[in-house]
């Protein structure tokens, strides 16, 4: 029977992976976000041996429980911030030697996204302005390689809670989510960008009301 990854596992893994660059916050935050956010089903959707590319991949956590549960060919991803950046090169190079993490200034996602045949967006989409977030969809799309899934995982606004995710991203980040009716996105996926839906799923944890649409470039 197929072992299927569960939280304690994660936390357990992360909280022995400190990162000598990374504040103690960062560090926290790292091993303790598989509480709040759902990892156990993404990483128990993702089979072993894939290649996966992580749009705004932070420290690198997804990635790294991905090299040490899933066994990947490869891993690649992108982010903002050039701390987190070398904080995710640091702690990848650990667990897989064929992994890159890139620098991006947030609209142009670097080329490479197109050699990986699974592509993760958590908790990204509601960080991005309003007037940008579908036209960097719209770029994600026509740059990644048929045949290829992408994950996208965010915060549901149809949830009242989705105003307590506003609330910890102003006290964290310093600002307050965009987020997006899911149902809406899922149509807008279907219909304007022509990807086949293949997993449309809900998830609470504690006061986080997650949504996760997995779908298929034809």
């Amino acid at each position: 029977m197929k072992h299927r990854v569960k939280t304690a596992e994660l936390v357990a893994f992360l909280k022995n992976k400190t990162i000598d660059s990374a504040s103690f916050v960062d560090n926290i935050k790292i091993a303790y976000r598989p509480y709040v956010c759902p990892f156990d089903d993404l990483l128990n959707y993702l089979p072993d041996n894939s290649s996966v590319f992580d749009i705004g991949c932070g420290s690198g956590m997804l990635l790294s429980l991905i090299a040490a549960f899933k066994k990947p060919q490869k891993l690649g991803g992108c982010e903002i911030s050039r701390r987190l950046v070398d904080n995710a090169n640091e702690v990848l190079a650990k667990e897989n030697k064929n992994t890159k993490v890139y620098y991006f200034d947030g609209e142009s996602i670097p080329d490479e996204v197109k050699d990986f045949n699974y592509i993760t967006m958590i908790d990204v989409l509601h960080h991005i302005p309003k007037g940008k977030q579908f036209a960097f969809l719209e770029q994600l799309v026509d740059k990644i390689s048929v045949g290829s899934c992408l994950i996208i995982k965010d915060i549901k606004r149809e949830s009242v809670l989705s105003y307590w995710n506003k609330v910890h991203d102003l006290m964290l980040a310093g600002e307050i989510g965009n987020e997006l009716n899911s149902k809406k996105l899922k149509n807008y996926m279907e219909e304007r960008l022509s990807l086949k839906l293949l997993s449309y799923t809900s998830r609470r944890m504690l006061l986080y009301p997650h949504f996760t649409l997995i779908f298929e470039k034809l």
